[in-house]
């Protein structure tokens, strides 16, 4: 079997050496799988899947990157309407909650004084919105003690969840 798979991988890339590598910045052909560099050099290919499923509900995004999740999802980083957005599928499609950034003044008043209240001291680095099931809750990354945590927030300013932040 050894052989065989030498031979399939030659053949792979040997085809793969005309098509020129996607730019993060054009959209992506759903039917190739894409596959983008990540801007430490490292590549994600998604499941067929996931990409098809990104790419008919944002056949207009550009600056598409596929990184992998801890949990085993596959987060698509994009732009569309000139919003940063990023939305984990898992391996058979199957969207997650679509999180959104946004400035920080554009959180919710009620989010606002529940980070100034509880939260007095820290630095607040980003936020976002996040819409899953017709649910919208507001995420703070702060920074607490020298570590990043995550925040998230209903629209009342009442805490949902608090986890350690993922590296970027």
């Amino acid at each position: 079997t050894r052989p065989a798979f030498v031979l399939a991988f030659v053949l792979a890339l040997s085809a793969c050496a005309n098509d020129p590598a996607p730019s993060t910045s054009e959209q992506i052909d759903s039917a190739s799988a894409p596959v983008v560099a990540m801007p430490d050099g490292d590549r994600v290919d998604p499941p067929a899947a996931a990409a098809e499923a990104f790419q008919s509900g944002h056949a207009g995004a550009t600056d598409l990157a596929w990184s992998r999740e801890d949990n085993g999802g596959y987060e698509a980083s994009f732009t569309e309407g000139g919003e940063q957005m990023s939305i984990v599928y898992a391996a058979d499609g199957t969207p997650g909650p679509v999180e959104t950034e946004i400035a920080l003044a554009d959180l919710p008043a009620a989010v606002t004084a529940a980070l100034a209240r509880d939260y007095a001291g820290t630095t607040v680095n980003e936020a976002a919105r996040i819409v899953s099931g017709g649910q919208t809750t507001y995420e703070a990354e702060i920074t607490e003690g020298g570590k990043p945590r995550d925040l998230v927030f209903n629209a009342d300013g009442t805490l949902a969840a608090s986890m350690a932040a993922e590296a970027d």
